[in-house]
């Protein structure tokens, strides 16, 4: 139904020391072109537009290894 309500909770929601919030989700690179993950990208683009959050990633093991994070 079109008037269902949906929560989005974010895997990580990132604040840095300059002000800026990101959203973090972690995905297994085979997961990211999938329907439900473009469905959950979209709500979080617009959740964040909503709320003051300047950035949206969808993280792979590949992107956290290269920022360091494992």
């Amino acid at each position: 139904r079109s008037n269902d309500k949906r929560w989005y909770v974010p895997d990580f929601f990132v604040e840095f020391s300059d002000g800026r919030k990101e959203i973090w989700e972690i995905k297994p690179k085979q997961f990211i072109d999938s329907d439900a993950n473009k469905l959950k990208s979209e709500a979080a683009q617009k959740f964040c537009l909503e709320n003051g959050i300047s950035n949206y990633y969808v993280l792979t093991r590949d992107e956290l290894l290269a920022r360091g994070i494992l």
